[in-house]
């Protein structure tokens, strides 16, 4: 699951939040992605939210592939 952290009706962090709520989610693979330039978000999302990784945008499209890649195993 890929979500911004800034998105119409809240934010990833609460999205994230409220999938690692759920048991029957709890393999959900999330990645959290944002354009704010803001020191800590990164270890926040992963620490404090449960994602699975965290880029920032501009995301370079290798990368997010090598995430994915990790994510699911292949």
């Amino acid at each position: 699951l890929l979500l911004d952290l800034m998105m119409p009706a809240g934010n990833g962090f609460t999205v994230t939040e409220r999938i690692r709520d759920f048991p029957e989610l709890s393999a959900t693979k999330i990645v959290l992605m944002t354009a704010r330039q803001k020191e800590g978000l990164s270890t926040r999302a992963i620490e404090e939210y449960g994602a699975n990784a965290f880029l920032e945008k501009p995301v370079d499209h290798h990368e997010l592939l090598e995430i994915v890649e990790e994510l699911v195993g292949v």
